[in-house]
């Protein structure tokens, strides 16, 4: 107890910085907000929700390019000097998708724009300050910090969509610009200290862990990369279209933006209450469980028709997945490979998380304009989240890393 709290207490800074820059970067606004420019650009340009949705696979593309190097970055230089120019970078990249249209082209090299200038702001730079910082509290501390991009969800949303309503669309991404410069580089520049020069003998070291070589050949790794492909091919096309599906069911564009932002209550009470038990609980079984509700989520949102209940009940339940599957990324990256090229290692499962965001919005948008309903991608991903949970589940047959042993060990 002494050694957590001491934790905290020399560790707040570094947790709330990172959750500031956490709700500015790309599992931030960047992703929470997407949707709400959907309709607005179809209405302004003529585009498609397909065409709009693909603008995701080109954030993929950059972050996927990008997220190696970003990791490799991070390990050799730290995490404040990788992640405030790259709010900065955000925060242009954003201004310039307030300019875009009438070509689609622009919009894609928008989007292109926030994944290349944005890169540093992904969770690998926040995950590797905090489990720096935290051993005993490392679940907990990782959920805290996470926090910020549910704070994207419950207050970036509606606050964006007032914005688009009663300034157009072109003012609600100069409102997400101006939070990345103006509030998150600041809090960032300011409280992320810089590595520290002595280590407490309770936490791990540095250059305690595998290298990238050594992770690649296990299967803990790919069980994780695999199943963060399915769960965010699934969540990203099912969150991203939340609002225009809610709207097209007959909800004000209003309300349907608030019962989205519901899913930022689910997400801050599944960022803190995982993180918590998983300091206290097998973490596969903790991500197993867990990774149920998203299951039960797609299923009822493609019954449950306008019933505004089942809508809430269906997004809170979203919430509790979109709240944890960064906190499993990065718990178990830490706790199966170590800290020592935690970056490399981190970047290159972010790629796979990546990966599925790119897909999952494109390929619902895609199912949509083809069937012209929402059902047929929503039963598909619910089968993907089901196989996603069962991959983190088996993690508790995989060894883990321990810092007083040379070789992994099963725990």
């Amino acid at each position: 107890m002494t050694t957590t709290a001491n934790e905290f207490r020399s560790g707040w800074p570094t947790i709330l910085a990172c959750g500031v820059g956490a709700c500015a970067g790309l599992t931030g606004l960047a992703f929470y907000t997407f949707g709400l420019f959907v309709k607005p650009l179809s209405a302004a340009f003529g585009w498609t929700r397909g065409e709009i949705t693909l603008g995701m696979s080109f954030i993929t593309l950059g972050t996927i390019v990008c997220g190696p190097l970003v990791g490799w970055a991070i390990d050799r230089w730290g995490v404040r000097r990788v992640a405030g120019p790259s709010l900065l970078g955000a925060a242009l990249a954003f201004v310039v998708m307030s300019r875009v249209g009438p070509g689609i082209w622009t919009f894609y090299a928008g989007c292109l724009c926030i994944a290349v200038l944005g890169c540093g702001t992904a969770p690998v730079s926040w995950t590797r300050a905090v489990s720096q910082r935290f051993t005993k509290a490392r679940g907990l501390a990782l959920g805290l910090t996470l926090l910020g991009s549910a704070t994207a969800g419950v207050v970036g949303v509606p606050a964006v969509q007032w914005l688009i309503t009663n300034h157009g669309w072109s003012a609600g991404y100069l409102g997400i610009a101006g939070f990345s410069a103006l509030v998150a580089f600041p809090v960032v520049v300011l409280l992320l200290g810089r590595r520290p020069k002595h280590v407490d003998a309770a936490m791990p070291l540095a250059t305690s862990g595998m290298t990238l070589s050594e992770a690649l050949r296990t299967g803990a790794f790919w069980t994780i990369a695999i199943g963060v492909l399915l769960l965010i091919t699934a969540q990203s096309g099912t969150i991203i279209h939340l609002v225009p599906l809610l709207t097209d069911r007959g909800l004000p564009a209003v309300e349907a933006a608030g019962i989205a932002g519901l899913m930022g209550l689910a997400v801050f009470v599944s960022r803190v209450g995982v993180g918590a038990l998983l300091d206290r609980f097998p973490p596969p079984l903790v991500a197993g469980l867990t990774l149920v509700a998203p299951v039960a989520a797609a299923a009822i949102l493609a019954v449950c028709g306008t019933d505004r209940a089942a809508l809430v009940v269906a997004v809170l339940l979203l919430g509790l997945a979109a709240g944890a599957e960064i906190d499993f990324l990065s718990y178990f990256a830490a706790r199966h490979f170590g800290l020592q090229a935690y970056g490399k290692i981190y970047g290159c499962l972010f790629a796979m998380f990546s990966l599925g965001n790119g897909l999952g919005a494109p390929i619902m948008g895609a199912i949509f304009d083809r069937t012209g309903a929402y059902q047929p991608a929503l039963w598909g991903a619910a089968a993907l989240f089901a196989g996603g949970a069962a991959l983190f589940a088996s993690l508790a047959w995989r060894p883990v890393w321990t810092d007083t042993a040379t070789t992994p060990t099963v725990h």
